[in-house]
């Protein structure tokens, strides 16, 4: 049995942050990783450059970075690791920790999860929050797992070698290391002989990220009260909780103004366009009266660019596609006539049409729309 991950957040690399006293080079490269979140790149470049020729451990990490994601100059992996490699030869925890990230998915050097294990390992016990938390989902990994699938009891000793480094990662109090227990616990319930225990335990885990002003965690408290069902499954029999729209937004809005460095996603969707669906369930009310309930909701579906936003909605025992304006009105919809399972339904960005499904009843088999519900192809 393998774990089973179902969510996926986009990530960036991990920078170093000094843990001495402030010096003016500390200073200085402090001032050049707030460029960097900001994506000033060349003002970011300018003091790491020169912060590299002094050796300052944290700026040869950040210039590993820089060649790695081709932040302000052409994208170089074998640039990047001799930065990482002579960071790390310093000391640098996160140097180890990115120098795991080349070797777990190749970039640049042969695919290796032994050696991305070992380098995480050294991370982790150097206090690198981010090592820790890689380690983690290094052993929850499948292709991992698979390197001794002829151990019967692997699958368990990864699964508490994982929850183990989650809980050190949040026991350091850093607001990342707390934000990853919480996705542990809200992803991997196989842990647990009561299906829905572990999603029980994200949620104050989560609010505690949140209050912390973690991103990610923000995103999550949004989609929390908007989905109360999570909450209230007769699985955990909670007593029934209304979804908040204006708390929701409220989550929302902190997580955009919230300077993260990172591109947080929950459901593919980002803060700004979560933003956009508690605006267009607060102008359609047929909708809003029943949110967060069986009867309806917004599937993980969604596709976004300049120009348009579209959202699969089911509304009763029905399905359908709405096209939303950037500040929250219906622009159409297809007919609400299609089966609800969202996970065979989808948007295909590159045709602008729609795969859905019909009804049993009308023979259930895919179809392709438009928005207007005429029919394009058929299988």
């Amino acid at each position: 049995m393998k774990t089973k991950i179902f969510f996926t957040f986009f990530t960036l690399i991990a920078f170093a942050c000094t843990t001495t006293a402030q010096t003016t080079d500390d200073e200085r490269y402090e001032q050049a990783l707030e460029y960097c979140n900001n994506k000033e790149y060349d003002k970011w470049l300018a003091i790491i450059k020169d912060l590299v020729e002094k050796n300052h451990t944290g700026a040869l990490n950040s210039m590993g970075v820089a060649y790695y994601n081709g932040w302000g100059v052409a994208k170089d992996y074998k640039k990047a690791k001799e930065f990482y490699e002579k960071s790390a030869s310093l000391g640098n925890s996160h140097a180890f920790s990115n120098l795991g990230d080349i070797y777990q998915y190749g970039n640049g050097v042969e695919k290796d999860f032994n050696k991305a294990k070992d380098y995480y390992l050294q991370a982790a016990e150097k206090g690198s929050v981010f090592g820790m938390t890689k380690l983690g989902w290094l052993y929850l990994n499948e292709e991992y797992q698979d390197l001794h699938s002829e151990d019967d009891n692997f699958w368990d000793y990864c699964n508490k070698q994982a929850e183990k480094w989650f809980r050190d990662a949040a026991k350091t109090g850093d607001k990342e290391g707390i934000y990853e227990l919480g996705r542990y616990y809200f992803q991997d319930c196989s842990n647990y002989d009561d299906y829905g225990i572990g999603i029980e335990r994200s949620f104050p885990i989560f609010e505690k990220a949140a209050k912390m002003k973690h991103g990610g965690a923000q995103l999550f408290m949004g989609c929390l009260e908007l989905y109360q069902i999570w909450a209230n499954d007769e699985v955990w029999n909670k007593e029934k909780k209304p979804a908040s729209i204006d708390a929701a937004m409220s989550w929302f809005e902190q997580a955009e103004e919230n300077k993260d460095y990172r591109g947080w996603l929950w459901f593919d969707l980002n803060a700004g366009q979560w933003q956009i669906i508690c605006k267009f369930l607060k102008d359609n009310v047929q909708y809003k009266i029943e949110w967060g309930t069986d009867i309806c909701g917004i599937w993980p579906l969604a596709y976004a660019d300049e120009d348009l936003f579209y959202v699969g909605v089911y509304f009763k025992d029905d399905f359908g596609f709405v096209k939303v304006s950037k500040d929250g009105k219906m622009l159409a919809h297809t007919p609400f006539i299609y089966d609800r399972d969202g996970s065979q339904s989808y948007f295909d960005k590159d045709t602008k049409l729609f795969h859905v499904y019909q009804k049993e009843q009308k023979s259930s088999h895919e179809i392709t729309i438009d928005i207007t519900g005429k029919e394009i192809t058929s299988n």
